[in-house]
């Protein structure tokens, strides 16, 4: 079958607008988007992958606010499905008032291993004067310390002046630096 399409498309598109992104191989300490959140928009994507330099290194989050690090103040919670090559098994891993937002508990290093880390953010409300931002999160990985697939399904939440009119965030690893990075930020338009 064959469709033609004649006339004219209108209106206002929806969706999800990519507003930037970082994508580098090697030596890459943090990703910072500072300025990213804006009056544009109430609610955010990030989608990203990389591997980690240092084995065993974990993922971590701060929201940033003027170009300054919030450090503290955060609490989550998140379901813990991992998978051996035996057997899987279902935890929790939770925090209150901690200093950072933990993405990831641990993946492998690129330089033995090519296994990749998936993260997925759902940012709400990040530049609200007096909402708290809200995140929702999700992330996949491999940790060859203990050979176990990782699959973390969780909600992030700030509290108080930390949690409100944040206009950026930063990602970065626990120890050593980022490789084969790439993500993107982006937009989503109301309906």
């Amino acid at each position: 079958d064959t469709f033609a399409f004649t006339g004219t498309v209108s209106g206002t598109p929806q969706g999800m607008v990519r507003l930037n992104g970082a994508e580098a191989s090697d030596g890459i300490t943090n990703i910072t988007f500072d300025g990213i959140f804006t009056s544009t928009y109430e609610n955010y994507r990030v989608i990203g992958t990389h591997t980690v330099e240092t084995d065993d290194a974990e993922t971590r989050m701060v929201l940033r606010k003027s170009g300054s690090d919030q450090e503290d103040s955060y609490r989550y919670s998140f379901a813990e499905i991992t998978r051996t090559s035996s057997t899987g098994a279902i935890s929790h891993e939770t925090a209150w008032n901690n200093s950072i937002m933990k993405l990831t508990v641990g993946s492998s290093n690129q330089a033995t291993y090519s296994h990749t880390a998936a993260i997925d953010l759902l940012v709400c409300s990040p530049l609200h004067a007096t909402k708290n931002t809200v995140i929702l999160s999700r992330a996949s990985f491999y940790r060859n310390s203990n050979t176990t697939y990782y699959n973390l399904l969780g909600g992030i939440w700030t509290v108080g002046a930390d949690g409100q009119s944040n206009d950026g965030f930063k990602i970065y690893a626990s120890t050593g630096d980022f490789r084969n990075l790439k993500y993107s930020v982006y937009g989503i338009k109301d309906s």
